[in-house]
């Protein structure tokens, strides 16, 4: 659990985390990352291995956006909020 949290505050303070989320079944965080290339991402994932012990991980890449926060520039969807 300490792990756990000393991860979460760096992911929370790492300036190419753009999103980070708690969840369950069978993994504790999932987060999305934006760099500029593949290697400054496995640089990444690499540091994470070696400071925080990941046991279980997954990497996915984004190839194209489909559809992005649509939501936002529907007007019923923003009446919900109110």
């Amino acid at each position: 659990k300490k792990d756990r949290e000393r991860l979460e505050e760096y992911l929370m303070k790492h300036h190419a985390v753009n999103n980070l989320y708690r969840i369950n079944n069978d993994h504790d965080l999932m987060f999305e990352v934006i760099f500029e290339n593949l290697h400054q991402c496995e640089e990444f994932i690499e540091k994470l291995d070696k400071e925080f012990g990941i046991e279980i991980k997954r990497s996915y890449y984004v190839l194209e956006d489909l559809k992005r926060e649509d939501f936002l520039s529907d007007e019923n969807y923003i009446n919900l909020t109110q």
